[in-house]
């Protein structure tokens, strides 16, 4: 089962990922900020990492540099943000696997996400 992290510091929208993803068969730990993923990822890695930009301690994109930096270069990440429009998140095509969703963003379109980026990163490991 693949372990995915989910940090939104809006704790109804991290509840709301969190079930929406055990439901669809993944294994989820939610937390409400970014300092608290990078914590719960040293404890636990993930295959994924599902996160909003904008939260306290740290932010998401930084969570992504930390985590891609120090741990997993290739790590599949769903950012996902309401204050933050996904045209200025720039993704180096070259990068691991990477989607920008802007909030509110629909359950199909969270699975899928997902979903699309667990597998590519299988693609980009064989």
């Amino acid at each position: 089962m693949k372990h995915l992290i989910v940090a939104d510091d809006d704790t109804t929208i991290a509840l709301g990922f969190k079930l929406i993803l055990e439901g669809a068969g993944y294994r989820v730990t939610a937390v409400h900020d970014g300092q608290a993923a990078l914590e719960a990822f040293q404890a636990d890695p993930a295959d994924l990492i599902l996160t909003d930009v904008r939260m306290p301690r740290m932010d998401g994109l930084e969570l992504v540099r930390c985590v891609r930096g120090r741990y997993a270069p290739d790590l599949p990440v769903v950012i996902v943000s309401g204050s933050v429009d996904p045209d200025e998140i720039v993704v180096n095509r070259r990068a691991p696997p990477t989607a920008v969703l802007a909030k509110p963003v629909g359950v199909s379109e969270i699975v899928r996400a997902v979903r699309d980026l667990l597998q590519s990163a299988v693609e980009m490991a064989a």
